[in-house]
């Protein structure tokens, strides 16, 4: 029944997902004569819009289920993993609305410290890949307990790779493009759409995964002692 529930959720959540592509491509390169609002509702490539808040929605909703998937396994290692998981997924919550990225982006070109990309772009590509690479060296042992995993872990780690694909490659992928083509150019439209499309996706597909072994574990917020067992 959980299965089916999540499922259920995961169908709406791509429903949705393929709802603002769809809406971007429409009213900001088809429709070019809509209104300015109704296009900055749906623009993929803006911030503080209806994309946005959704993308930020669901990393939100991630950083919730990975807490509550924390409290239901015994291994130390990986409650420590999915506590950390749900900090790093509210921390990219908060990123899709305050844009902490972009704000280290215009911070370094304001400074002697410039990334590599074209025009300077993508400061935070870097400052966030060396954090994860610390974090990872660090945090080896909680996520090798989380490789351990059976149930879910090549859907959860496709759509992890999804949203790295979509945020972080693509994003690198973009910075060419416009350099190139120009933002108002029919190959920067549909990087844009790829880009935000694949990270949507992958958001979704993690949601999926962490509702579905959430809602196997039955009722009840978190089990201590005998009762803490290893969702499978």
């Amino acid at each position: 029944m959980g299965s089916l529930k999540a499922r259920t959720v995961f169908t709406w959540l791509v429903a949705f997902d393929l709802v603002l592509a769809v809406a971007y491509v429409l009213t900001n390169h088809l429709f070019v004569d809509a209104p300015e609002v109704i296009q900055h509702w749906f623009d993929l490539d803006a911030e503080q819009n209806l994309p946005t808040w959704y993308s930020s929605a669901q990393l939100l909703v991630l950083g919730l289920l990975s807490s509550l998937y924390a409290c239901r396994v015994s291994d130390r290692f990986l409650r420590r993993f999915y506590l950390l998981a749900a900090l790093a997924f509210v921390f990219f919550s908060a990123d899709e609305t305050a844009t902490f990225h972009e704000g280290l982006t215009a911070l370094s070109k304001n400074t002697s410290v410039r990334s590599f990309f074209p025009e300077a772009h993508g400061m935070w590509i870097i400052v966030y890949s060396l954090g994860f690479l610390a974090l990872a060296l660090i945090f080896r042992r909680e996520i090798a307990a989380f490789l351990r995993e059976r149930s879910g872990l090549a859907t959860f780690l496709a759509g992890a790779a999804l949203f790295v694909t979509g945020g972080v490659l693509m994003e690198i992928v973009g910075y060419f493009v416009s350099a190139v083509q120009g933002t108002g150019s029919f190959p920067y439209a549909v990087e844009v759409t790829v880009e935000e499309s694949l990270e949507l996706l992958g958001e979704s597909l993690m949601v999926y995964v962490l509702l579905s072994r959430v809602l196997a574990a039955g009722p009840g917020l978190c089990r201590t002692g005998a009762e803490s067992r290893v969702v499978r």
